[in-house]
């Protein structure tokens, strides 16, 4: 069987790019997770491959398997994630919380959307719009919304070890919907110990220490069961088959209820008042829309449908960890021995988690017809190696 699939993936990687390849699902190979980035027509015999196929063609050697995309997926939502805390700080400087929060997503998400539609990307139908819709709403505009403001009252390292909830909350919600629990005794002192680190860090001297205010604390972590909530509904329901023309509409439609609440409440009218707008804050603010939101949450996505609930989470033990070094090291914030103890524990709490369920396998993919008629063994069917 080994030998088999190997030569499956040989002979589907020597055969040209056709119209065929639309049919292959994302699991199969890279070129699915790119379909963003290159267009399915046939290319004319002759002429130079366009780039974007060169680039589908390399990404497909360096990962054969979903092993390299989901590596540098959990490496995105953990380095850029925990990055985005320190950002919005900065970015709060010169914008008001949820003028900054929704231009954040509005720039990316239209960009993105505008972009797939000319690469010949479909629209999606009703039922996945609407579907995209409301889990943008949920993730972005109830949990992401809410961070940024709650970032005006705690110290950006603190609402990162807050936000570590996301596990606690995206397991015990979705033993709740399936009736059961699959994780096994590692899951479950993991989550422990995680949560005890929150508890360190949530103490009364932690927060005579740290200045944590309780409504900001509180906003937080109902901004945490937001997420969690969005998270596994969108693993259930039927979202645009392109991941990313699943972020382009959830950007863009949180990003246009943001700016609608940030009029209702008269950001508008204080931003050339009360708000001191600079290089320092803007640039933040790009670097929030165009690294944190449109590439962190297209990994994000991606992730979500190829690995396990509890796997994905632990961005959020992971987060707080490079938060506190950065809020430390570049925002001066006070850390005192009980943050530093506290982010151990997370970090434990990681590796207990990760260590039973790291990687849950897709479902097996669907063989290219080229590539069945090719080797001829219409029975064998490769899964993703992840």
């Amino acid at each position: 069987m080994k030998r088999d699939t190997t030569r499956l993936t040989r002979i589907s990687h020597q055969l040209p790019a056709t119209a065929d390849d639309a049919q292959c699902p994302a699991g199969f190979s890279l070129i699915g997770m790119l379909d963003g980035l290159s267009s399915t027509t046939p290319r004319p015999s002759g002429r130079k491959p366009h780039w974007t196929m060169r680039l589908a063609a390399l990404a497909t050697k360096v990962g054969e398997n979903c092993g390299f995309m989901i590596f540098m997926s959990f490496a995105a939502i953990y380095l850029i994630w925990g990055s985005t805390y320190l950002a919005i700080r900065i970015a709060l400087e010169g914008f008001p919380p949820f003028f900054l929060a929704g231009s954040r997503f509005l720039m990316p998400g239209i960009g993105l959307y505008i972009f797939l539609r000319m690469r010949g990307i479909a629209k999606p139908t009703d039922q996945q719009w609407w579907w995209a819709v409301a889990t943008g709403t949920i993730m972005l505009v109830g949990a992401s919304g809410s961070l940024v403001w709650a970032e005006q009252r705690i110290p950006s390292a603190v609402a990162a070890l807050l936000f570590t909830t996301v596990p606690l909350w995206m397991i015990v919600l979705e033993a709740l919907t399936q009736r059961s629990f699959s994780g096994g005794w590692r899951t479950v002192a993991g989550l422990i110990t995680g949560l005890a680190g929150v508890t360190i860090l949530v103490s009364p001297s932690s927060r005579e220490l740290l200045g944590v205010d309780p409504i900001g604390a509180g906003v937080i972590l109902g901004a945490a069961l937001c997420w969690s909530v969005g998270s596994l509904v969108s693993r259930r329901v039927a979202l645009p088959p392109s991941p990313f023309m699943t972020v382009a509409i959830q950007l863009t439609t949180a990003g246009v209820m943001l700016l609608m609440i940030s009029g209702a409440c008269g950001e508008w009218s204080t931003i050339n008042t009360q708000w001191s707008i600079s290089l320092r804050p803007v640039l933040a603010l790009f670097y929030l829309a165009f690294v944190g939101a449109l590439l962190g949450l297209s990994a994000y996505t991606y992730l979500l449908r190829h690995v396990s609930a509890a796997a994905v989470s632990t961005y959020a033990f992971v987060n707080p960890v490079i938060a506190v070094f950065l809020g430390w090291i570049v925002a001066h914030e006070t850390m005192g021995p009980s943050v530093f103890f506290a982010a151990g524990m997370i970090i434990t709490a990681v590796v207990l988690i990760q260590s039973t369920s790291w990687i849950k396998h897709s479902p097996k993919a669907k063989i290219c017809p080229h590539v069945l008629q090719a080797v001829q063994t219409p029975k064998i069917k490769p899964t993703c190696a992840g």
